[in-house]
């Protein structure tokens, strides 16, 4: 085994094996998907839609996440190994491995992570819907902590989710609550004013 083939074979281990634990222990993918997701959401800061859906549009998963660098690094071994296959050798078979590198970068972006992108950013934005609900907490939120809240979406529908406080103050059940922000993981919640003053 030659020089170039011991690399290419080398790159194409370490790589398929780390991109295999990524995808089963899911290390660098929640964070790259929830960083992503977080900028869609500052961006739409103040609830303007268009602006809000065209950053998803143009925007995806970083180039330089761990599962493209992963992917396009097994394309680049992959390549290599078959142009020495098809009978090349030596220098001759770099360009052909870099062809491989950066056409599985693309193949893992565009037609892996970018989807899985946009399922997460939408999601997200399906829940900015709910800033402005009323409803009720149903499972005390402690201070620093998470609890339960239901109230009804824009369509009517009931909805029951995580919640925070904004203030950090503990929000005993059966308070009502006004939602006022959201998150991938929770909704944050005050003590309903217009409920507070009526009482």
């Amino acid at each position: 085994m030659d020089t170039y083939s011991a690399v290419y074979l080398g790159v194409l281990l370490v790589s398929v094996l780390l991109l295999i634990a990524a995808l089963v222990f899911g290390f660098g993918h929640d964070a790259e998907l929830s960083h992503d997701t977080d900028m869609a959401h500052d961006a739409g800061a103040g609830h303007e839609t268009t602006g809000h859906a065209g950053h998803i549009e143009a925007d995806g998963p970083s180039w330089l996440s761990s599962r493209v660098i992963l992917g396009a690094a097994a394309g680049f071994g992959a390549f290599g190994l078959g142009a020495q296959a098809v009978g090349l050798s030596g220098w001759v078979t770099l360009p052909i491995a870099l062809v491989g590198f950066f056409g599985m970068a693309i193949v893992i972006r565009q037609l892996v992570l970018r989807p899985m992108w946009r399922q997460q950013s939408n999601l997200l934005l399906s829940r900015d819907s709910y800033v402005g609900s009323r409803g009720q907490v149903t499972l005390g939120i402690r201070s620093g902590e998470s609890g339960l809240v239901r109230f009804l979406d824009r369509n009517g529908a009931p909805v029951t989710d995580f919640a925070v406080s904004g203030d950090g103050a503990e929000l005993p059940a059966g308070t009502d609550v006004l939602v006022v922000d959201v998150t991938a993981q929770h909704v944050v919640v005050d003590p309903d004013p217009l409920r507070f003053e009526g009482r």
